[in-house]
């Protein structure tokens, strides 16, 4: 994503060039999704305990994340806005 805000902000890429990217991940979608499918069919003991464990790791996780994420950015926040920083 990095790479990709330096590329528009010196305008080696184009706003336009994204846009047809992303449309062409929405319309293939289905290809990545459909595939889990059979696979939840065969292993059927994904929708009971197993399931849920997977399910209560995914979301603990991706919560553990975002929280890490926001004190992150709040720290870093209040560190460039603290009076005495130097350059500030």
């Amino acid at each position: 994503m990095a790479i990709v805000l330096v590329l528009l902000a010196t305008g080696k890429l184009r706003l336009t060039r994204i846009r047809e990217g992303a449309e062409w991940f929405l319309a293939e979608m289905l290809l990545f999704f459909v595939p889990t499918v059979p696979a939840l069919l065969d292993h059927r003991e994904y929708f009971g305990l197993v399931g849920l464990r997977i399910l209560t790791v995914i979301v603990v996780g991706t919560v553990v994340v975002m929280v890490v994420t926001a004190m992150t950015v709040e720290f870093c926040s209040r560190w460039r806005s603290a009076p005495g920083r130097a350059g500030s």
